[in-house]
């Protein structure tokens, strides 16, 4: 059996108007902004690529930042049209399935990983 749907998906160099993304969502699916946690002393240094909306469609959720998105289920299920018509929106809004232009970033034979088991 194929576990619940989730995907990330990217953009590389402009980030979502996230307002923009929200009012084109709210007539398919419930919408949120999720405020980054702050205290009045931490420096603001991209504090607007920390904000975050989030989309509920029938099945699926999406959490949108100004340069990702994360689109997953918590069961696997069928995808209504409701879900479709969201999914595909995300897509168009973030079309890279990668994080960067420059593989050798992120390419799995580059990192090392290290595990404890403890008992």
């Amino acid at each position: 059996m194929v576990g619940p749907y989730y995907r990330i998906r990217y953009r590389w160099w402009s980030g979502v108007d996230l307002m923009k993304a929200m009012k084109d969502l709210k007539d398919l699916c419930s919408v949120q902004i999720v405020a980054p946690p702050h205290d009045k002393n931490e420096e603001f240094t991209y504090l607007d690529e920390r904000e975050e909306v989030r989309a509920y469609a029938d099945t699926l959720t999406v959490h949108l930042s100004a340069l990702s998105a994360v689109l997953s289920q918590k069961t696997s299920v069928l995808f209504t049209e409701k879900d479709m018509e969201l999914r595909k929106l995300v897509l168009k809004m973030y079309p890279r399935s990668i994080p960067t232009p420059w593989k050798h970033f992120y390419d799995s034979n580059n990192i090392t990983v290290e595990y404890t088991l403890s008992y």
